[in-house]
C-alpha cells in the first residue's frame, strides 16, 4: 500500500509538472514573438529555445505521469532538468533584450534595419520626441498576459490568469508632476478599442466598470483598480496591478499608453510610452479546456 500510494503521488506530481511546463512554454513563446517584433533576435532565439525545453519538460512529465511505478523517476527527473534549462535560457534571454535608448534608436527615422523604423513622417515627430523623453527619463511600462491553472484544493477548475501591467515614473513630484495612463483592449471586428483600466494624477484610483458594449467581459472589472506606491525619497512612482480573468479572453490585443509630465507647467516636456500585446493566444488552442 505505501508503495502504491507513493507511485500515485509521483504520477500526480508528473501531471502537475507537465501542465505547468506547458504554460511556461506559452509565456516563453509569447516573449519570443515580442522580442522578435522589436528586433531583439538573440533574445527571441533564446526564448524559443526556452519554449522548446519547456515543451520537453511537459512531454517527459506526461510520460512520467502515465508510466509504470518503477519507470517514474527517470522521466520526472528529466522533466525537472528540462524545466531548469528552460528557466535558465529565459533568464539569459531577458538580459539580451535591448535597453530603452537602443529601442528608440532602432525605431527612429534612422534606425537599422529599416523594417523596425516607426516614426517616418513629420506628423509623428511629437510621438518620437515623447518616446525619446521616456527613454532618457527611464520611464518603464510593461504589459503581459499570464495564463495559469485555476484550482480549488485538489480540484482543477480550468484555465485563467491575469493581465499584469507595471508603470514606473522616475523623478515624480506629487506637487509638480502629472501623469495619465490607459489600458486599451481590442476585440475582433470591433473598432475602436475600449479602455478597461486607467488613471491620472488628479483622478481617483477606483476600479473601472466594464465597457457598456461588453455585457459579459472575460476579465473581472473589480480587479482593475491599480496599486500605487510613491517613494518620496527616490522620487519614484509605481503603478501596477493584475487584472484577473477566467476561461479565455475575448479580446485579441492590448495597448498600454502612458503620458508623464515631470513638470506639469511645461506641456512640451511630456514623456510618452506605448506598449502593445498583440495576438493574445488562448491556451485552449494548445489543448486545454
Amino acid at each position: 500500500m505505501p508503495v502504491e500510494l507513493g507511485g500515485r503521488i509521483l504520477q500526480f506530481g508528473g501531471a502537475i509538472v507537465s501542465v505547468a511546463s506547458v504554460f511556461e512554454g506559452l509565456q516563453y513563446a509569447l516573449a519570443a514573438g515580442r522580442s522578435r517584433k522589436v528586433g531583439d533576435e538573440a533574445a527571441a532565439r533564446a526564448y524559443r529555445g526556452a519554449a522548446r525545453f519547456a515543451g520537453l519538460s511537459a512531454l517527459t512529465g506526461v510520460i512520467g505521469s502515465v508510466g509504470a511505478t518503477g519507470f517514474l523517476l527517470g522521466p520526472l527527473a528529466a522533466a525537472v532538468v528540462f524545466g531548469f534549462v528552460a528557466y535558465g535560457l529565459a533568464v539569459w534571454a531577458k538580459g539580451q533584450e535591448s535597453q530603452p535608448l537602443e529601442l528608440w534608436a532602432r525605431h527612429s527615422l534612422w534606425g537599422l534595419p529599416e523594417e523596425h523604423r516607426r516614426w517616418k513622417d513629420s506628423h509623428e515627430m511629437d510621438t518620437a520626441i515623447g518616446a525619446l523623453n521616456a527613454a532618457l527619463l527611464g520611464l518603464i511600462a510593461q504589459l503581459e498576459v499570464v495564463h495559469q491553472i485555476q484550482t480549488q484544493g485538489k480540484e482543477v477548475l480550468g484555465t485563467g490568469g491575469f493581465i499584469d501591467y507595471k508603470i514606473v515614473l522616475p523623478g515624480y513630484d506629487a506637487e509638480a508632476s502629472h501623469y495619465e495612463w490607459a489600458l486599451w483592449a481590442y476585440r475582433p471586428g470591433e473598432v475602436p478599442g475600449q479602455i478597461i483600466a486607467g488613471g491620472r494624477s488628479d483622478g481617483t484610483n477606483d476600479p473601472l466598470p466594464a465597457p457598456a458594449l461588453w455585457k459579459h467581459p472575460a476579465y473581472v472589472p473589480a480587479t482593475t483598480a491599480p496599486v500605487i506606491q510613491h517613494d518620496a525619497e527616490s522620487k519614484t512612482l509605481e503603478i501596477r496591478g493584475p487584472i484577473s480573468f477566467s476561461g479565455k479572453l475575448d479580446f485579441h490585443a492590448l495597448k498600454l499608453e502612458v503620458s508623464f509630465w515631470p513638470d506639469k507647467s511645461d506641456e512640451s516636456g511630456v514623456a510618452r510610452l506605448i506598449v502593445k500585446e498583440d495576438k493574445i493566444r488562448d491556451p485552449q488552442r494548445w489543448g486545454f479546456s
